[in-house]
């Protein structure tokens, strides 16, 4: 099984296909598994690459704590083990606004985003399972790459008012609002994102 040694913790990670990557990072305190009915489909076309964050799934947690800088840090360091210097970006809520903070910090390796069931509010508080990440919505103009925002019409946490509002802050974006799904759509419908985000990669 790979794994990077980043940042100081050792990351478990996949690799799947050939192709330009299409890094995807997972939501909640799931891991590579939570991309199980996507990755293979994707991997058709693009090289996707799949990674446990710190703490989840098979990477180390050493007890030090858990930021949003350090996560951050952590993907941009498995990125660089990798020999990764552009890519297309996304993920699902935590994954979502992992990649966004990417995108803002160090731009030029962002092809395109892949955001899902994310918000430009960052998250407030913290605690166990709950990490702080800051508001981006007076940021968003600073994103230049082609921005795919996905969301489920039913999401309990950020609805799709709030992936409007992350739309109008990214130009050019686009936004799809996944019918009948809740904060999860690309496992509440996986054959209509996998459709949608091929489809976005491809005009891109």
């Amino acid at each position: 099984m790979p794994h990077a040694e980043v940042n100081g913790a050792r990351l478990y990670y996949e690799v799947h296909g050939e192709g330009v990557p299409l890094v995807l990072s997972h939501g909640g305190w799931t891991d590579t598994n939570h991309w199980l009915p996507n990755a293979g489909p994707l991997s058709r076309r693009w090289r996707v690459v799949l990674w446990d964050r710190r703490g989840c799934g098979r990477s180390s947690d050493f007890g030090e704590g858990h930021t949003w800088q350090l996560w951050r840090d952590d993907l941009r360091g498995l990125l660089d083990h990798l020999g990764i210097d552009s890519a297309y970006l996304g993920g699902c809520s935590y994954g979502a606004l992992l990649s966004l903070e990417l995108a803002l910090e160090w731009p030029r390796m962002v092809r395109a985003l892949v955001l899902e069931s994310g918000s430009p509010d960052g998250i407030a508080g913290a605690g166990p399972d709950v990490i702080y990440f800051p508001a981006r919505a007076q940021e968003l103009q600073r994103i230049t790459a082609p921005a795919l925002i996905i969301q489920g019409e039913y999401d309990p946490f950020w609805p799709p008012p709030v992936a409007e509002r992350m739309q109008r802050g990214i130009a050019g974006s686009e936004l799809v609002v996944v019918a009948g799904a809740g904060h999860v759509p690309h496992l509440d419908d996986p054959a209509l994102f996998n459709r949608t985000v091929e489809e976005f990669l491809l005009r891109v």
